[in-house]
């Protein structure tokens, strides 16, 4: 195993030590992958026992780094990378080839991190990189050719890896990260917010806690659901009566996200139709004048927010909304509970979000 820090100053140094290592074997490997993956441990093992000469290259999160990485010891004299992102859910192969260049030859998704999953893949990855080293030339002649030449790796008895291998696709210094390039469908998921409400007819603060879960009808678009429980009411005077107000609501919607995942950063807006049910106590020394109603409300509101992933399970939520409601019935309403029901607000939260 050799430290990151010692692959990189080779590399940097003209590439010495990775001549040496690819005169020695024609099956030298590096493994680029965040600091501390089992996936690139699992990897890396069952490369040696294969009898692969594993080059450990750690330390390395952001995907731009791994892919720059890959180029940098590829164009050092090593024949291949594999190249583990951080997420562990995408394993990339390159390559080089002394025709074509730099290739991603091989992009292996997981769907599941369960044991069993885990194991294929690594013998996925030890087989391709088996197939892979079998042509002529330090990478295999036949593993860098297109789909054209089909015919002609079966007519020399070459391995076959057509249901493992993507198509063949060059990529050159300065390409898009791994993580731009591979865009993936979320999970479901689901979260817990906490909100600071204002009303255009209240002069004090509402909260509310939202509890949301968001269905994936594409890479950006998702079905979104929410119910809302009230932790801080309104109060006021109206009158010699106290005046107290608790919303409950539901609302279904639609989530635009300006960014795919993997993205860390994601910009969304989004649209939303609701049903609020206002609960309003009102207290008075003058019996008459007591009373409890519920108020039904519809509400639309459009909102905008931004996300921030943590890791692939876990994400930040900011969100800012305006909404505007509509009073159902009005029949037997107090003044002051019809204001509030045809009112303006905007509802700021910030929560965290989990995929499942």
């Amino acid at each position: 195993m050799i430290l990151a820090t010692c692959v990189l100053a080779a590399a940097a140094a003209g590439g010495g030590a990775f001549e040496r290592a690819a005169k020695a074997t024609d099956t030298a490997v590096a493994i680029i992958a965040p600091k501390g993956s089992r996936l690139a441990d699992d990897i890396g093992r069952e490369l040696a026992l294969s009898g692969f000469t594993v080059l450990m290259v750690a330390r390395v999160t952001a995907a731009r780094d791994m892919m720059d990485r890959a180029r940098l010891l590829l164009s050092a004299e090593l024949p291949l990378a594999v190249v583990v992102r951080a997420d562990e859910r995408q394993v990339l192969v390159v390559s080089r080839s002394p025709t074509s260049g730099i290739q991603a030859g091989f992009d292996l998704r997981l769907d599941s991190d369960d044991g069993l999953t885990r194991r294929r893949a690594c013998l996925t990855v030890v087989e391709y990189l088996r197939v892979l080293g079998q042509g002529p030339g330090p990478v295999g002649e036949h593993a860098l050719s297109g789909p054209r030449d089909a015919e002609a790796r079966e007519a020399r008895g070459t391995p076959s890896v057509h249901a493992t291998a993507s198509a063949l696709v060059a990529l050159p210094l300065g390409a898009p990260s791994i993580d731009e390039q591979s865009p993936r469908v979320p999970s479901r998921t689901m979260g817990i917010a906490t909100a600071f409400d204002l009303s255009s007819t209240q002069s004090q603060p509402s909260g509310h806690l939202h509890f949301m879960w968001y269905f994936p009808l594409g890479t950006r678009l998702s079905f979104q659901a929410r119910a809302l429980w009230p932790i801080l009411g309104v109060g006021f005077q109206s009158g010699s009566a106290d005046v107290r107000m608790w919303t409950f609501g539901a609302a279904l919607g639609l989530q635009y996200a300006f960014r795919e995942p993997p993205a860390r950063w994601r910009p969304l807006m989004g649209l939303v139709l609701g049903n609020s049910m206002q609960l309003t106590e009102t207290s008075s020394a003058l019996p008459t004048e007591s009373r409890s109603a519920v108020t039904p409300i519809i509400t639309v509101g459009l909102l905008g927010g931004l996300r921030y992933a943590l890791n692939r399970r876990a994400q930040l939520l900011w969100e800012l909304e305006v909404a505007r409601g509509w009073l159902v019935a009005s029949a037997n309403r107090a003044a002051y509970e019809t204001a509030s029901a045809n009112a303006f607000s905007i509802h700021a939260s910030f929560g965290i979000l989990f995929e499942y």
